[in-house]
C-alpha cells in the first residue's frame, strides 16, 4: 500500500513542475480568473516563483512569496479580488492620502510595496526583526524599484532595548513573535532582537497617518509604545484580530482613544463593536480610525 507521506511528495512535486514557468503561471491565472479552474483546484497550487500582480490603480506588483503562503496563491491565481481583497482596497486607499506610513512586522513586504506603490510621494517605513525575511523584504524593494525606503531589522514593542524573540523554522517564517514557546506551538528557535517603540524612532514632526500591524498576538505592546503618535496623530490602523489574540485589550487601548472599529469585509466595511473572531471567522481584518483624524 503506497504511504500517504509519500503520495503527498509527489503531488508536491508534480504541482511544482505544473507552475514553474512563467507562461504556465500565466496560462493557469487566465484560466483560473475566467473560472475555468475551480478554487478547490487552484488554492492547492504552489505560486511557484515571483508573485506578479496589479495594484487597483494600475500599478504592477512583483514579489517573492512563500509558496505556503495562501495570500500569495490568492494573488498568484486570482489577483487583488482573492480573500484578501478588502485588506489590500483598504490598504491601498489609506496609503494613498497619507503623508508617513508604518508597515510593523512587516514580514517580506506584501503591504510595504503596496503601500508604496500606491503613494510614491508619503515616506514609508518598514519593521521586520526576522533577518532571513528581512533579507526577502530588501529584495522585494528592490524588484519594485524602492530602494530607498526605510526599512529596520528590529521589532517594535512597548520600551526599547532587546527582547527573546521565537522565530518558527522555515525561510521566510510568518509566525514570529514575542512568544517564547512559538505561535500556537510552532517548532522554532528563540533568537535576540533590537526593540524599539515608534514614540522613540519616528520624529516628532513625522505627520504619522496610516499604520498597518501584524505581530501575531502582541499589538497591545506595539500600541502602548506608539501612545504619544496616535495622539499626535490618530493614525488609521489596520491589524489582523485572530480568535486567540488579546482583541478586547486591542480594542479596548484604542476604544479610550477614541477610535471606531470596522471589519474589512468584500462588499465594504463594515462598523462594529467588537473584533474578537472566532476560528471559522473569514474575515479577521479591521480598521480603526478617529473622528479627528486629518
Amino acid at each position: 500500500m503506497p504511504n500517504p507521506d509519500d503520495i503527498k511528495a509527489l503531488g508536491r512535486r508534480a504541482t511544482g513542475l505544473l507552475t514553474s514557468t512563467a507562461a504556465s503561471r500565466q496560462a493557469i491565472g487566465k484560466l483560473t480568473q475566467r473560472g475555468a479552474i475551480p478554487r478547490r483546484v487552484w488554492h492547492h497550487l504552489p505560486p511557484g516563483g515571483l508573485v506578479d500582480f496589479e495594484l487597483p490603480g494600475g500599478e504592477s506588483v512583483s514579489l517573492q512569496l512563500p509558496d505556503t503562503d495562501g495570500v500569495a496563491r490568492e494573488l498568484q491565481w486570482v489577483g487583488v479580488s482573492g480573500a484578501e481583497a478588502a485588506t489590500i482596497d483598504a490598504i491601498y486607499t489609506h496609503a494613498r492620502q497619507a503623508r508617513t506610513i508604518l508597515d510593523i512586522g512587516a514580514n517580506v513586504g506584501l503591504y510595504t510595496v503596496i503601500a508604496a506603490l500606491a503613494n510614491p510621494d508619503a515616506k514609508v517605513v518598514a519593521f521586520e526583526p526576522v533577518p532571513s525575511t528581512f533579507a526577502v523584504l530588501g529584495e522585494n524593494l528592490a524588484r519594485n524599484g524602492l530602494t530607498d525606503l526605510e526599512h529596520h531589522n528590529i521589532a517594535v514593542g512597548a520600551e526599547s532595548g532587546t527582547a527573546s524573540f521565537h522565530v518558527p523554522y522555515g525561510d521566510c517564517p510568518s509566525s514570529a513573535s514575542f512568544d517564547e514557546s512559538g505561535f500556537r506551538g510552532l517548532d522554532g528557535e528563540v533568537v535576540e532582537v533590537d526593540v524599539v517603540t515608534i514614540d522613540e524612532i519616528i520624529a516628532g514632526d513625522d505627520p504619522v497617518d496610516f499604520v498597518k500591524i501584524d505581530v501575531e498576538g502582541f499589538e497591545p505592546l506595539v500600541l502602548e509604545g506608539m501612545t504619544a503618535t496616535i495622539e499626535r496623530c490618530h493614525p488609521a490602523i489596520v491589524l489582523e484580530s485572530n480568535y486567540d489574540g488579546p482583541a478586547d485589550e486591542v480594542a479596548g487601548i484604542l476604544h479610550d482613544h477614541g477610535y471606531e472599529a470596522a471589519q474589512l469585509r468584500p462588499e465594504g466595511p463594515r462598523v462594529v463593536t467588537s473584533i474578537r473572531t472566532t476560528p471559522d471567522e473569514a474575515y479577521r481584518n479591521f480598521v480603526f480610525t478617529h473622528p479627528d483624524a486629518g
